[in-house]
């Protein structure tokens, strides 16, 4: 019998009815719970799932170490959309295959990035604490309105372009950057493709929705926040490497950047790599939580359990898996 190993923390959402799903296909299938918790430490993992078939994993490291010691490994299901702690190139060289859900978060994610722009620019959270302490006149803030600004979304892709739709209720000028730049939609949602550098210097908030690549890494720092408007807001739901922390963290205390709203922090999975923003009333910070709907959860489980039943049977998944070449090495 085959075994799936399910390493998602407990994220409140009971995994039982994938289990007796997984089983009914004839998979052993069991729940790590909290056995790994997003471990970086190859020997956890190695021990927790050296004998398992299938994989659906959360953030736990899975490294050419862990990929080759786990010989019966076939098929890994990344639980979400990032993928970079997976070495796709050693699963590969193994054939195994690497699946993901892109496209499945999409609305959540959006949907946090708005509220953090709302929330940061309206100071929310530092009104709510002082609140939660017991002032209330000193919790009175004056701020900015949200309608008619000028936002900038950096990486228009699914994500960003979920943006644009729930923003265009607003009276706001939205801007973009994408590698490939979608006229059709810029058209039917008034979007102004602009280049990174000219979208930062117009836009009053900034939401980040790039994928981590060499071109990505850090690309706000300070001297992109430099050429920023003064009391620009800086949104992250996408990857922390994309902004440097310390750069941001000096720009909200110096009073450049007005305000942030953070769901990701470079250094996840370490201890404190929100460090920077800690007291700084200025940020909103989150804990990564940005996909975490009962709807998201319900649909990426379910969806999860599909592709290993299709692997399993041999069709077409397309779209999902994110090395195809895997099935060349089979062959080898």
């Amino acid at each position: 019998m085959k075994k799936c190993t399910i390493t998602m923390v407990d994220q409140k959402k009971n995994y039982d009815a994938a289990i007796a799903r997984l089983q009914n296909m004839g998979v052993e299938a069991v729940w790590k719970k909290r056995e790994i918790s997003n471990s970086q430490d190859p020997k956890v993992v190695i021990e927790q799932c050296g004998d398992s078939n299938y994989i659906i994993n959360g953030i736990e490291i899975w490294n050419r170490e862990v990929i080759e010691a786990c010989e019966n490994l076939e098929l890994i299901v990344r639980y979400g959309v990032g993928y970079n702690a997976i070495d796709l190139d050693a699963a590969t060289k193994r054939g195994v295959a690497v699946a993901y859900l892109p496209g499945i978060n999409t609305v959540a994610v959006a949907e946090h990035a708005v509220m953090l722009m709302m929330a940061a620019l309206r100071k929310a959270g530092a009104m709510s604490s002082l609140l939660h302490q017991g002032y209330f006149s000193e919790a009175n803030y004056l701020t900015p309105q949200f309608n008619g600004k000028t936002i900038g979304i950096l990486g228009c892709g699914r994500i960003g372009k979920a943006v644009c739709r729930m923003l265009s209720g607003f009276d706001c000028r939205l801007l973009a950057y994408d590698v490939f730049e979608d006229r059709a939609f810029a058209e039917e949602y008034h979007v102004e493709y602009l280049p990174a550098d000219e979208l930062m210097r117009q836009s009053d908030i900034i939401t980040v929705h790039v994928p981590v690549l060499p071109e990505t890494i850090h690309m706000i720092n300070k001297e992109s926040i430099s050429k920023m408007k003064d009391g620009v807001v800086i949104v992250n739901t996408s990857r922390g490497e994309t902004v440097c922390s310390e750069d941001l963290a000096d720009a909200l205390k110096s009073g450049k950047v007005y305000a942030a709203g953070l769901d990701v922090f470079e250094g996840e999975g370490g201890h404190h790599m929100h460090a920077p923003f800690i007291g700084l009333e200025q940020a909103i910070i989150t804990p990564h939580v940005a996909s975490s709907t009962f709807e998201t959860y319900n649909a990426m489980i379910e969806k999860s359990v599909e592709i290993i039943d299709r692997f399993r049977k041999q069709e077409d998944l397309t779209g999902w898996i994110l090395n195809p070449a895997y099935k060349e090495y089979l062959r080898t």
